[in-house]
């Protein structure tokens, strides 16, 4: 397994629908992936806000410097 994939498993998070969530950007938050403000205080970039239409897991990685979200889909 490749260390994309292997950090991407490892940050399963289960999300409800219609509930905003704020993942970080800045890499700072000490609540990863999600932001705690420390964007505010560092002068970094502002998280990504997002909401999802049904209850799902998600898996959060940052490859390379860049953000990446990949959605559970069941078989």
């Amino acid at each position: 397994m490749n260390n994309f994939k292997r950090h991407l498993y490892k940050d399963i998070v289960f999300v409800e629908s219609g509930k905003r969530y704020s993942w970080c950007s800045c890499g700072f938050s000490k609540n990863q992936p999600f932001c705690d403000g420390t964007h505010k205080e560092k002068g970094e970039s502002q998280p990504v806000r997002m909401w999802f239409a049904k209850d799902q897991n998600i898996f959060f990685s940052r490859e390379s410097g860049k953000l990446q979200l990949k959605i559970e889909e069941k078989s």
